[in-house]
């Protein structure tokens, strides 16, 4: 799990490999994560590992057993479907969805499994973040350059056109100093 989350580039790239690993590890018939997207009030679905089923789509707050795991903090279940919240430093990330699942995981691995799943969740977003805002710096450094070229470019020009009538003037007064104007 760990290298997969040191792996992944994006947030749903750690999102699908850790529910790869825990297919494997756990074996459920589906397992999905459902991400928080405060905007539209909407839990939606970012990663999905295992069967189609029907239960596997966005929701809306209030809306169920996903919205009750997500807002009260805690392990909810409803026949063979379990919701477990995935909560990172700032608050609730989203849910992470068992369905079909052949065993119920104890507390402390239910626990263990959703912090690993936020601690990935979490380092892909800061990969993200330090990645645009590289993409950000490259482009500032990039126009930064090309405002350098242009004032470069400008002085050199404001140069030379201050050169031809310096160079005039120079000659006058050499001429005027060696007496060759006969004043």
């Amino acid at each position: 799990m760990a290298r997969r989350t040191a792996a992944s580039r994006s947030v749903g790239e750690a999102l699908r490999g850790q529910l790869a690993v825990l297919k494997g590890l756990l074996r459920p018939r589906t397992a999905w994560v459902a991400t928080w997207d405060e905007a539209r009030g909407l839990l939606g679905v970012e990663a999905v590992r295992g069967r189609n089923d029907v239960r596997i789509r966005a929701v809306r707050l209030g809306a169920g057993l996903v919205d009750q795991s997500l807002q009260e903090r805690r392990r909810t279940s409803e026949g063979d479907v379990e919701a477990l919240p995935v909560v990172g430093q700032e608050g609730p990330l989203g849910v992470l969805v068992r369905v079909g699942a052949r065993a119920r995981l104890g507390d402390e691995l239910c626990d263990a499994v959703c912090a690993r799943l936020g601690a990935a969740w979490e380092v892909a977003q800061l990969r993200d973040d330090a990645s645009r805002r590289g993409q950000a710096l490259e482009s500032a450094v990039a126009g930064l350059r090309q405002l350098e070229r242009a004032r470069e470019d400008r002085l050199s020009h404001v140069s030379h056109e201050l050169k031809s009538p310096l160079t005039a003037i120079k000659t006058c007064v050499g001429l005027l100093r060696g007496g060759a104007l006969g004043w």
